[in-house]
């Protein structure tokens, strides 16, 4: 890790168990909401209330469909018509993957069942003028650990779909060309083994070991540090700015959920870009993911990531998705708002120690935590310029 420095400094800190609902958690809260006050800002601390299953049951649920499909699919490969088994696979695979988007119509889950008490701190430098555009730092707070390291189930997870697909394809090609059907031990073997990939994760219990220095410490600190710039960066001056903590993001992303629940109608949609900081400086350069909407003039937010990168000299990359992966930004960007996460390198080696007791600060870079703060700025600039 090298020389010690003030975002590595403040990573540092915040490196201790804090899962959600936990004294963790609750003393972590009130490190950052003393750092936003002494950057001049008044802070608001918001309790709420998110399921502890909620996520958990859905996730059960879709990866269930998904190993049903995959059952349907095998058994019917050894039948002179397995098209069927194919359709309906292929429907319960959408499932599965449809898992890795937010779905509005879900979201009164997250008021049943056994509850935990967390907290979201906002901090709030008003604009000026009539119109104001509004720009919104957000990173979570807590984290949490797991059995497996989070690259083992997204592995799994993506391995099954592939696996899954494959196995359609055959049983299509063996309908077009009059192949004979498949054999039933071979077809049982495939089955077994990808419906196995796919019901393996929803076993990966989860605790409050890990000291979540890159997940998420990093975006915590980066989020400190744009609360002490951002007030007193004049192209940012006529701009509100909200600084937002969240908490419970490790149980299905609540502390998001509840935050706009409770602040969209303040928030106007069409003046209003949420930028998100999650397991940021794991090596150099930053990832886009979630990236939703435009900023003012036009441009859209996928240029814009692109435009701040190339402004700041950071290799940036966007992704699509990360299967079995969830940020803060989800729940806002299925309400049409304007967002990105940045993230660090995370899918590369990072991935084997996020969600373990391994996820310290030795691992993290300056220059990487740096990268994302300086994209960051140049992000909320251009959220913040004047249209016309």
């Amino acid at each position: 890790m090298g020389q010690k420095t003030p975002l590595l400094d403040t990573v540092c800190e915040f490196a201790f168990p804090r899962f959600a609902g936990t004294e963790g958690e609750r003393r972590a809260g009130e490190m950052v909401a003393e750092r936003l006050r002494a950057a001049g800002l008044e802070v608001t601390r918001e309790p709420i209330r998110v399921s502890r299953s909620a996520y958990p049951n859905l996730r059960a649920l879709a990866h269930g469909l998904g190993a049903l499909g995959v059952v349907v699919l095998a058994a019917t490969a050894t039948t002179g018509n397995p098209l069927p088994g194919v359709f309906l696979a292929a429907a319960l695979l959408a499932a599965l993957l449809g898992g890795a988007k937010w779905h509005r119509s879900l979201e009164g889950i997250f008021d049943t069942g056994s509850m935990v008490d967390s907290a979201n701190f906002t901090a709030r430098r008003p604009g000026r003028g009539g119109r104001p555009r509004i720009v919104v730092v957000m990173a979570h707070i807590d984290t949490k650990s797991a059995r497996w390291p989070t690259f083992l189930p997204v592995t799994l997870i993506g391995g099954a779909a592939l696996g899954t697909a494959a196995l359609g394809v055959w049983c299509a090609l063996a309908v077009a060309l009059a192949w004979e059907p498949m054999a039933a031990g071979a077809a049982a073997v495939w089955g077994s083994v990808l419906a196995a990939m796919m019901i393996a994760p929803t076993m990966n219990r989860i605790g409050n070991e890990s000291p979540g220095a890159m997940d998420n410490a990093t975006g915590v600190s980066v989020l400190l540090e744009a609360a002490r710039t951002f007030p007193t960066d004049p192209a940012l001056a006529d701009a509100e700015l909200l600084f937002v903590a969240t908490g419970a993001e490790e149980i299905g992303l609540g502390g998001a959920l509840r935050w706009i629940q409770t602040h969209e109608s303040e928030c106007p949609r069409d003046r209003t870009a949420v930028l998100n900081l999650d397991s940021v400086g794991v090596g150099r350069g930053v990832l886009g993911l979630d990236i939703h909407g435009g900023l003012p003039g036009g441009l859209r937010m996928t240029d814009a990531f692109r435009k701040a990168a190339v402004a700041s000299g950071v290799k940036a990359r966007r992704i699509r998705v990360l299967p079995g992966v969830g940020v803060d930004t989800m729940p806002i960007s299925s309400r049409g708002y304007s967002t990105v996460t940045l993230l660090g390198r995370v899918p590369g080696g990072a991935s084997v120690r996020i969600h373990t007791a391994r996820d310290t600060a030795e691992h993290l870079c300056e220059a990487g935590l740096r990268d994302a703060a300086t994209v960051l700025t140049e992000l909320a600039r251009m959220a913040a310029k004047p249209v016309g």
